[in-house]
């Protein structure tokens, strides 16, 4: 009996040591995954580091960016703005900068290297959008055809040449039916697209732009709205079909006040009737953070024909074909294209 219970101590003590044994590789393991998830986190810490100063990075590259562009505008800076380097600085943030960063500053890259090192005769006439009647925020391009907002601010701009409509009935005939112009859509939010007088103020910081105030209008196909002033809210001011990015908006005003809008050559009916025809009114359009378009004024073949008897807002520029006025950049001239 006793070399049975001997037996099965010693059996029962191995057991134990075995299982003593086999504990040991269980806790280097668990050392192991701790070490191992103590590194992960600080990789996942360095990362997140490196993803912060990449947005630092971005944000003061797009506001140096945008400040050289807006001083650009100034022909009085251009030398001074080259003196200093700034050529130099705008290649070097496009070529340092990542992919969305490229996207983000390729419009006011161009448009200040166009400004510094080609540009622009002043004494072309062309219809586009007004360097001299924008908000700060906003990006315009070499061209002056193409915005984009980056900002947190609701910027906005107007066309070089407005509309002077016709309250005398015996000039009427002089007009054309009415004037066209086409947006195209880059991105698909909250943008306001149509037109505003000269007594239009705009204000980035409240959101405030095209259509929210009583001396302009807009179409906001991102909500499928239509504005024209705080009253509107109080109404019913659906209209319209939501668009998205590619889509081409048309834009007409006609000569005894109405305003209407097509999306992709569907006319959307009249949003507006009885403007102001004592007000000179400029094609305009707002746009909300990372939002982009493209406007023609008719100096390239328009997507959609136009309405008949309408001319191109780009025939604005040209002064043997009218009696009337228009506006440009704030100085009030005699003739107005009408014949396109």
């Amino acid at each position: 009996m006793e070399g049975r219970d001997d037996e099965g101590l010693l059996e029962t003590s191995e057991k134990i040591e075995v299982h003593q044994r086999a504990a040991v590789p269980h806790d280097s393991q668990t050392n192991q995954l701790n070490i191992g998830s103590r590194q992960s986190s600080v990789v996942i810490s360095q990362f997140s580091k490196v993803h912060e100063y990449e947005e630092i990075f971005s944000s003061l590259a797009r506001y140096c960016v945008v400040t050289l562009s807006n001083s650009a505008v100034q022909r009085v800076h251009r030398n001074k703005l080259t003196n200093l380097g700034a050529v130099h600085t705008m290649w070097s943030t496009l070529l340092c900068g990542g992919t969305a960063l490229k996207n983000q500053l390729s419009l006011p890259v161009c448009a200040t290297l166009s400004r510094l090192c080609c540009p622009v005769s002043s004494h072309s006439k062309a219809v586009v959008l007004s360097d001299q009647n924008k908000t700060a925020g906003l990006q315009l391009s070499a061209d002056q055809l193409e915005i984009r907002n980056d900002t947190w601010t609701f910027e906005s701009i107007r066309a070089s040449h407005g509309i002077k409509l016709c309250s005398q009935n015996e000039y009427k005939d002089s007009l054309p039916m009415g004037w066209y112009y086409e947006v195209n859509i880059k991105s698909s939010s909250i943008i306001q697209i149509g037109f505003a007088n000269e007594s239009c103020v705009f204000q980035p910081e409240k959101g405030l732009g095209v259509g929210d105030d009583k001396n302009s209008c807009a179409f906001d196909g991102g909500r499928c709205k239509k504005w024209n002033g705080s009253i509107t809210e109080l109404e019913d001011n659906n209209y319209g079909e939501e668009w998205s990015d590619g889509d081409m908006i048309s834009c007409c005003l006609s000569r005894d006040g109405q305003v209407s809008f097509w999306l992709n050559g569907k006319d959307l009916g009249v949003a507006f009737t009885g403007l102001d025809l004592s007000k000179i009114w400029f094609p305009a359009v707002s746009v909300s953070t990372e939002q982009q378009v493209r406007v023609n004024f008719g100096s390239s073949p328009f997507k959609y024909a136009k309405p008949d008897g309408y001319a191109s807002v780009s025939c604005l520029s040209k002064s043997e074909m009218g009696e009337t006025g228009y506006l440009e950049d704030g100085q009030i001239r005699d003739k107005v294209g009408f014949s396109c």
